[in-house]
């Protein structure tokens, strides 16, 4: 991402073939690297987007919307699969309604 922004000047970036919080860690390091970037180069404004699973708030907390936020993700597509949490429990998706509206 930083060299197709700092050769090519391509600065927003999205990803569609995984899910982006699929493994938080590296969407953590992911996410300061690209602030680290953006501090040592601020002409360049890179942003992201992607798909994104709902999470349980234990698993992916407020500071971690924070993050991606000073990362500059501009914006997500969350994946719910269903309304009903007793489907989403059945289906191994492990996150309440209330997580939902976190």
């Amino acid at each position: 991402m930083t060299y197709l922004a700092n050769e090519h000047k391509r600065v927003s970036f999205n990803f569609t073939d995984s899910l982006i919080n699929g493994e938080m860690k590296t969407l953590r390091q992911l996410c300061h690297l690209l602030i680290e970037h953006r501090q040592q180069n601020p002409k360049t404004e890179m942003m992201f987007s992607g798909q994104f699973i709902c999470r349980s708030q234990r698993d992916f907390t407020e500071e971690d919307y924070d993050l991606i936020r000073a990362a500059n993700c501009n914006h997500l597509s969350i994946g719910i699969e269903s309304g009903s949490e007793r489907l989403r429990y059945a289906m191994k998706k492990r996150f309440t309604n209330d997580d939902l509206f976190f």
